[in-house]
C-alpha cells in the first residue's frame, strides 16, 4: 500500500468525521430553540432530510472509494473486466449505504418515535434478507 493510498484515506475518514460531526450539530437544536413556528418546524425537517439525504451519498461514495483499488486491480487482466468490477462495486455499495443510512435513521428515533423506528428497522432487516437471497 503507497503512503499517498494511506495518506488519501486518511484525509477522506477526516472529512467524513467533519461532515458527522456538523450533521450532529445541526440536528440537534431543538424545536423550542427555533423561532417561526410551523415554517421554521418544515425548514428544520427539510434540512435534517437533506442532511441525510446527503449521508447516504457520502457513505455510497465512500464505499465505492474503498473499494475501487479491487477494479483498478482487475482491469489489469483486461479493460472490459476492469468496467465489469466498476458497476459491480457501486451497485454492491448502493445497498450497503442505504441499509447503513436507514438503520442509523431508525436508531436515533427509537427514543423520539418508535412507532417509526421500529418499522423503519424491520425494513432495513427485509431489505438485507431480499439483498442476500439474490445475489
Amino acid at each position: 500500500m503507497s503512503p499517498v493510498w494511506s495518506w488519501l484515506q486518511l484525509v477522506s475518514a477526516g472529512v467524513l468525521f467533519c461532515l458527522f460531526s456538523l450533521a450532529n450539530v445541526l440536528l440537534s437544536v431543538s424545536n423550542f430553540e427555533i423561532v417561526g413556528g410551523i415554517q421554521a418546524k418544515d425548514e428544520n425537517a427539510a434540512m435534517t432530510w437533506t442532511i441525510r439525504f446527503v449521508w447516504l451519498m457520502i457513505i455510497w461514495i465512500g464505499g465505492c472509494c474503498c473499494l475501487m483499488p479491487l477494479a483498478k486491480l482487475s482491469s489489469l487482466f483486461g479493460t472490459c473486466l476492469g468496467e465489469l468490477a466498476e458497476t459491480a462495486i457501486c451497485c454492491i455499495t448502493a445497498p450497503v449505504a442505504f441499509f447503513i443510512t436507514l438503520t442509523t435513521i431508525a436508531i436515533g428515533w427509537i427514543a423520539y418515535r418508535p412507532m417509526v423506528a421500529y418499522p423503519l428497522l424491520g425494513a432495513a432487516a427485509v431489505f438485507v434478507i431480499v439483498s442476500c437471497t439474490r445475489i
